[in-house]
């Protein structure tokens, strides 16, 4: 029932680091986040409060299992499961190709990709007996140094009859350029601990 707009700077290094800066309105301060292949880590300024952990918090908030790579894959337009690990029947749409998952897994994948670049279209990750899915879809790419990447991206996860919605438009891209990686957490916030 809520809605926000919240611009945010992400700086990758490919396979080895995923960093975002929110702000609100463009210059107030929210929160930061540190990703690499082992550690997330995060704080953010409202509620004074970090989390430094494992992929836990992030695939308990999305419904879904994720790690790094998925992450990654999922910014970029790649598809979050490799295809060539796993049985998926395939089948070629008027919307491009098509990959689904064994219906009878406790997950259940679906991804469309773009016939003449391969890149994903829309992801559909489902559990059914759990009434969890998380649906991504990419209805823009913007070609920078010859590749593909995302212009927007929209992610709605649902659980439990509860749905989240992000909607993700890249309004500045930069590749190849050299990059740093600020994080410190700020003295006197308090930890968020999951058990």
């Amino acid at each position: 029932d809520n809605s926000q707009s919240i611009s945010i700077n992400i700086r990758m290094e490919k396979d080895k680091m995923i960093w975002l800066s929110a702000k609100l309105a463009g210059i107030i301060p929210l929160a930061k986040v540190l990703i690499t292949p082992t550690e997330v880590k995060f704080y953010e300024k409202v509620k004074k409060t970090y989390f430094v952990g494992d992929f836990r918090l992030l695939s308990d908030w999305l419904g879904t299992n994720l790690d790094f790579q998925k992450v990654q894959n999922l910014l970029t337009g790649q598809t979050i499961y490799n295809l060539e690990e796993g049985n998926y029947e395939m089948e070629e749409t008027p919307n491009g190709f098509e990959f689904q998952s064994d219906e009878e897994a406790f997950l259940t994948k679906l991804f469309l990709l773009n016939p003449q670049t391969f890149k994903a279209e829309a992801q559909q990750l489902v559990r059914g007996e759990e009434n969890q899915s998380l649906t991504i879809t990419y209805p823009k790419y913007q070609e920078i140094n010859g590749f593909d990447f995302p212009k927007e991206i929209q992610i709605i996860a649902n659980q439990g009859g509860e749905s989240t919605k992000i909607e993700i438009e890249f309004r500045s891209l930069e590749m190849d350029v050299p990059i740093d990686f600020p994080f410190d957490i700020p003295s006197g916030y308090k930890e968020i601990k999951i058990e």
